[in-house]
């Protein structure tokens, strides 16, 4: 068993739940954006929220995908220009957020395919795999599909000694990437949940770990030994 997993299992021990999380949606949306409808901004929760609601919420029917992208966005905390850019060119992939959310049919292959496909026609600016994972994982109706961002990739990589998600120059999840990465990804995340005795969701919670002036250990056990 490698240092760094053995190191991970160690941690995950001593794991709290993550609760609230993120911007608070509404006034962040307020604040940055002038072209939302009554409509939507109604739908707009006003408080930050954790993983399991913001979940229940954007598979809630009853809200607009729209208002269900803003409100991952606000959660995971895309860069202000990045959600002009991606607003802008909201009528490109609304129907696809629709597809991904009523279509229990789809694998999470497909449905990476399904937005990867988007950002490949440039009709998603702004939010590559980092940030449209975040929309497979709280969007859709089976709980398989993860957060594949910078932390939770460099964990994998560490954990399992290759590199299960390219990564760029900047060690951001590279624009290469494709699904056959991601099911690789949501594979090992399955695995080493299995190793911790928690559920996969969970145990991508604990890879992604926190970050900030004062890191929980996971993280800072990444930001330390990945290069």
């Amino acid at each position: 068993m490698t240092k760094h997993r053995t190191e991970f299992i160690r941690i995950a021990k001593t794991h709290n739940p993550q609760n609230l999380a993120g911007r608070a949606a509404l006034s962040w949306i307020s604040n940055n954006l002038d072209e939302v409808s009554d409509n939507i901004i109604r739908r707009i929760p006003e408080q930050r929220m954790g993983r399991s609601d913001l979940r229940d919420y954007c598979r809630d029917a009853g809200n607009p995908v729209e208002a269900c992208f803003l409100t991952v966005m606000a959660w995971g905390g895309m860069r202000t220009d990045h959600l002009r850019r991606m607003w802008s060119a909201r009528e490109k992939w609304s129907s696809a957020l629709n597809q991904l959310r009523d279509t229990s049919e789809l694998s999470r292959k497909q449905c990476f395919n399904l937005l990867w496909q988007l950002r490949r026609d440039g009709c998603l600016p702004g939010a590559r795999a980092a940030f449209f994972t975040k929309l497979i994982f709280f969007m859709r109706e089976k709980n398989d599909g993860y957060i594949m961002d910078q932390w939770t990739a460099k964990s994998i990589n560490l954990i399992e000694v290759r590199n299960v998600v390219p990564l760029d120059g900047l060690g951001m999840v590279d624009d290469s990437v494709c699904d056959e990465h991601y099911q690789d990804f949501c594979e090992c995340v399955e695995g080493i949940a299995g190793e911790i005795n928690q559920s996969p969701d969970v145990t991508e919670e604990i890879l992604m770990s926190k970050g900030g002036v004062n890191p929980e250990a996971w993280r800072a056990h990444v930001k330390t030994h990945y290069t």
